[in-house]
């Protein structure tokens, strides 16, 4: 296949001139608050799309925009009163064999973001890019993944938000097959020549084959369609709280000694560490399910020390099964008929680790229940806490793809290619729960599709330790946000490669509140922990992994809101802020962590000032423990210890109490951070929910309270408290001009506090000095 070519518009035959357009039927269904849905039904497709699509969440009212379908001008879409999508003249819709694509006429005023998991730039106008799930480096080769571009990657998301003046549209293709989409790109001959003839751009896009299903996705802002995508395509359930802590992996930990000696060591440095990982090593012969023999005796005590001790340990798992007579994962599947199959029936061969593989063939059921149902008994066997799924896209070695095929052989491979990884997420994460009962599952991919939200997590897979990953990984993990996939995150400081000590601090300053924070690096590369590098980077590194855990309790909070809203957790400007507003289109090295904090982090080699662009209102400057005054752009300094974070103001933040220097987190024990700045005079609404952070359907625990300026005194009234069995801890600390903090009881929390009042407030920097704990006790 070839990666950086896709069929061009007009090679396609318009429908109304094609033989099989009168067997064709085109449907347009409006699904509700200007969601729709526009498929074309024909023997010629068949619609191959495991993805779980809500198509009844949707309210009939809110409706804004019209979907119409004209015999000779295709499709016109219009929110209030604006075009925001037509039709491209004599290419509304067209055919090549089993291809085909859809054209739309494309303005200046348009900008593109989304398309999943894309290793370049934020904004994408002038791209042509395929989707089409990959192995990077056995696909492309270490020497262009190292410092260049690749596409497509592991993750294929057919999904394209465009943002205009008014109003914004997302394009949804819910379609497994290889699809294309060519974004207003000229064309250009050895990137010296424009080809096209002055030829009007368009947006092109389409499919090689399968079903033209489409969803038109219409709102206000970058932020409503989000939301109403997550809602189609299904939120990320809430995840354990250990999943948000840092986490530590690298390929050569082979056994329970060495995470002893990791376990160990963490705690002698005082560094808080949640995972311990497992890559390919821990296995037998790289056999799925199994451990080596002299690595795990005594097993069931040693890592319920662990455990105990608040690590918890994922290995990973490949879906290649060793090709092995007498090995009794293989024979089982044999057994059962569970593996792809090549078209003349015979169990598909390819080559990863263990040698020769079969593959479980995930698009049958039966198939995913043998595998959940494996992975149950592993994990029952040796307690593991989560896995991590490899190779999933899925990677053959040497061997053709196309010879794998699916459901009996029934099916091409190009049917299920692009959603194996989401079948084998399914599975896994059924066969997890299933073992660990009440306790929330935790599974990360390297690949995925359409709603793999719903099972697992991502990482972007095979980085480097260089600084063009390190700037790549904030485009990719904001795309990955906008479309539908928010728990996702790079390898830190970078997989492949030596990370110098500067390169180490410079990733962990950009990455450590990424909503998935893993240190993993690869064999034969220098050991990257955080005690490899000598001080004073160790300290430095040893810091942001403390400041993440002291920000867990708001990093939580913007899951338990992604569950319920469907906002991710990192954003880029344009999504908090006006996304009309020119100088944030393209902005790569600035983005929101939730509506409060925001990062620009250093991410160029050699890099001693930058400039920060500063969305209007007063912001809290992290580095200075001070407010900024007022103005559009801050240049500042590099320096080794600290990186630029800023707060909002107006936001109020929840953290965990001091230094952290342990990963234990009780989240009904925090301080509140109160960032009102004195020329912030509306009232501040905060709300803190939390829960247990580890039992699925835990009851949560809710209050809420309104801090509102009186001279420099705060006033603050809790409007909403709902504690489930708990007391709340809270101190609170300010930063700004405020001395006192006047706590007020309400109607509703007539019994809530027992602390005397006014309460004397002191400090004004992020590691000053809290008021002694408030505690909050529910009324009932």
């Amino acid at each position: 296949m070839y990666f950086n070519k896709i069929p061009p518009a007009v090679n396609f035959i318009r429908q109304a001139s094609n033989d099989q357009a009168a067997q064709r039927s085109s449907e347009l269904t409006q699904l509700g608050e200007d969601v729709f849905r526009y498929r074309i039904e024909s023997s010629q497709w068949e619609q191959k799309s495991q993805a779980q699509l809500n198509l009844d969440c949707f309210k009939d009212e809110q409706v804004r925009a019209q979907l119409s379908e004209h015999p000779h001008c295709g499709l016109t879409l219009q929110f209030k009163g604006h075009t925001l999508l037509r039709s491209f003249p004599q290419r509304e819709f067209g055919t090549l064999g089993q291809k085909w694509a859809m054209s739309f006429e494309y303005n200046t005023n348009m900008r593109f973001y989304g398309l999943g998991e894309k290793n370049d730039r934020l904004e994408k106008t002038g791209g042509i890019y395929k989707f089409w799930n990959t192995d990077t480096i056995g696909d492309f080769g270490t020497t262009r993944v190292r410092t260049e571009p690749t596409d497509p990657m592991y993750v294929s998301i057919p999904y394209l938000l465009i943002t205009q003046d008014v109003g914004c549209v997302g394009i949804l293709i819910n379609n497994p097959h290889a699809t294309f989409m060519n974004l207003a790109a000229k064309e250009n001959i050895a990137n010296l020549l424009d080809a096209k003839d002055n030829e009007q751009q368009t947006i092109h896009l389409g499919a090689y084959d399968g079903t033209p299903e489409i969803y038109f996705i219409v709102g206000e802002s970058p932020r409503a369609v989000t939301r109403k995508l997550q809602r189609l395509c299904g939120t990320t359930p809430l995840p354990p709280l250990w999943s948000l802590g840092y986490q530590q992996c690298r390929w050569g930990y082979r056994d329970l000694d060495d995470l002893e000696a990791l376990d160990k060591k963490f705690d002698e440095l005082e560094i808080p560490c949640d995972g311990l990982w497992l890559d390919i090593d821990y296995m037998d012969a790289y056999k799925v399910f199994t451990v080596v023999k002299d690595g795990f005796e005594n097993h069931r005590r040693r890592i319920k020390a662990l455990q105990d001790n608040g690590r918890k340990i994922v290995p990973i798992i490949d879906p290649g099964v060793k090709y092995s007579e007498g090995y009794p994962t293989f024979d089982s599947g044999r057994e059962n008929d569970v593996f792809c199959k090549t078209s003349d029936g015979h169990i598909y061969s390819g080559f990863v680790w263990p040698g020769r593989t079969a593959f479980p063939d995930y698009s049958q059921e039966s198939a995913r229940e043998w595998w959940a149902k494996q992975l149950e008994q592993y994990t029952t066997e040796y307690a593991f806490d989560g896995y991590w799924l490899d190779m999933n896209d899925p990677s053959t070695g040497s061997a053709e793809l196309e010879d794998m095929c699916f459901n009996h052989a029934q099916d091409s491979h190009s049917c299920f290619h692009n959603q194996y990884a989401y079948g084998m997420q399914q599975a896994s994460r059924k066969g997890l729960s299933a073992a660990i009962q009440q306790k929330r599952p935790f599974i990360l991919s390297r690949s995925g599709f359409i709603s793999s939200s719903r099972y697992s997590a991502i990482w972007t897979g095979d980085n480097w330790s260089n600084y063009f990953h390190l700037k790549a990984s904030i485009n990719m993990s904001l795309n990955l946000s906008l479309s539908g996939i928010p728990f996702n995150g790079p390898d830190v400081p970078g997989f492949e490669g030596d990370a110098t000590p500067q390169l180490a601090v410079d990733w962990f300053k950009a990455g450590f509140l990424f909503p998935f924070f893993r240190n993993h690096s690869a064999a034969n590369t220098r050991q990257q922990e955080p005690w490899a590098f000598e001080d004073p980077y160790r300290q430095v590194i040893i810091h942001y992994i403390r400041l993440r855990y002291k920000l867990l309790p708001y990093l939580y909070h913007l899951f338990m809101e992604h569950a319920d809203h469907g906002d991710p957790m990192l954003r880029p400007l344009f999504y908090e802020f006006s996304h009309n507003e020119p100088r944030f289109d393209q902005l790569e090295d600035q983005f929101m962590v939730g509506p409060a904090i925001m990062q620009a982090p250093f991410v160029h080699e050699g890099e001693k000032t930058r400039s920060i662009l500063l969305p209007a209102g007063s912001w809290w400057d992290a580095r200075s423990g001070r407010w900024l005054a007022k103005q559009s752009e801050l240049n500042i300094h590099a320096d080794l210890e600290s990186t630029p974070l800023f707060i909002r103001d107006g936001s109020i933040v929840a953290m965990l109490p001091g230094e952290r220097k342990s990963q234990q987190s009780d989240l009904s024990d925090i301080e509140c951070h109160i960032f009102i700045s004195e020329d912030y005079q509306a009232p501040a609404t905060w709300t803190y929910r939390f829960d247990n952070g580890e039992t699925v359907d835990a009851p949560q625990s809710r209050l809420t309270l309104q801090f509102k300026q009186e001279g420099e005194s705060l006033m603050v009234t809790c409007q909403e408290l709902a504690l489930e069995n708990k007391t709340l801890n809270i101190r609170f600390v300010t930063h700004g001009k405020f001395n006192e903090l006047h706590l007020q009881k309400s109607t509703q929390c007539t019994k809530l506090l027992q602390e005397p009042y006014p309460i004397r407030l002191t400090g004004s920097t992020i590691t000053a000095q809290a008021t002694a704990p408030i505690t909050f006790k529910d009324p009932n």
